[in-house]
């Protein structure tokens, strides 16, 4: 290295360790960061679980939408004689649109409720996110039977899914390292 580039550097090494002593002496350190307050906190969760219900229900209407419409080529393909191919199309493009009308808030119940659960919970992800968000989505099915229906709804998702999750647990892996002769 030449003496120039030597001085430049140890020039800058020099700068950083001041810096680094003066934030010491200020009780400061590099790494240390500021805890958000409870409003940060409230507007950060928000935006989170909004964004998140918005992705879940644009992705529940596309796999839908892409869904109705591979079931529906049989029905453009084959269809009845004298229907003509625009209205075979219209056909498909409308039973498509319906499912995904219907599946979208079912994918956006789940997955804001996934989110709202995990961000209430101080971000933490386990089994319970899951048995929380199908609840919830046992009281959206049942919505329209009013609030016993939606209680009973939301007992009966959960409970199916919290005993589901307890038969088929995920195995831990073992790692176990051995050697091998040959």
């Amino acid at each position: 290295m030449s003496d120039d580039v030597q001085l430049m550097a140890s020039r800058k090494k020099r700068v950083v360790t001041e810096k680094a002593r003066k934030n010491q002496e200020v009780g400061e350190t590099p790494t240390e960061m500021r805890q958000p307050t409870l409003l940060e906190k409230v507007l950060i969760g928000g935006f989170m679980i909004g964004g998140t219900t918005a992705m879940e229900y644009a992705s529940g209407y596309l796999g839908a939408y892409v869904l109705g419409t591979i079931v529906g080529i049989p029905g453009v393909a084959y269809s009845k004689e004298g229907m003509r191919i625009g209205e075979r199309f219209r056909n498909m493009n409308a039973r498509s649109t319906n499912w995904a009308k219907t599946w979208a808030p079912i994918s956006a119940v789940f997955g804001g409720s996934d989110a709202a659960t995990r961000i209430i919970r101080g971000n933490k992800q386990d089994q319970w996110n899951t048995i929380i968000s199908s609840a919830a989505a046992g009281a959206y099915f049942s919505r329209a039977g009013g609030p016993v229906a939606m209680m009973r709804g939301a007992a009966m998702y959960g409970g199916f899914t919290y005993v589901l999750n307890s038969a088929f647990k995920p195995r831990q892996f073992q790692y176990k390292e051995e050697i091998v002769e040959f």
